[in-house]
């Protein structure tokens, strides 16, 4: 994954190609935000919504993993909705304490 603040060209002639260089933009922008937080931290929202940095994470990584292998391949994936409290859809984002 690159680790650039750069975001990838407009410009590219592969509309998957240019797809993939903006999941890995942001795959590292959220990375590079979040490493070296500690779990207070990692825990704690400093924003109106209410999320903390690793229930965004939590539901980043629960978003792709429900569009691209449950939505698009359409395989099973365990807990489609483990990013929500109750793990019911409509809930709010929500990470279990013990999962980091």
């Amino acid at each position: 994954m690159p680790d650039s603040d750069t975001e990838p060209r407009l410009d590219t002639p592969d509309p998957s190609a240019q797809f993939v260089a903006y999941l890995d933009h942001y795959r590292a922008t959220v990375a590079r935000t979040t490493a070296g937080l500690t779990e207070a931290r990692l825990r704690t929202s400093l924003v109106p919504s209410g999320w903390s940095p690793l229930e965004l994470l939590s539901h980043l990584v629960h978003m792709e993993r429900r569009w691209f292998v449950w939505g698009f391949l359409a395989e099973p994936v365990e807990e489609p909705w483990g990013d929500r409290e109750g793990g019911a859809k409509g809930g709010r984002w929500a990470v279990p304490e013990g999962v980091t």
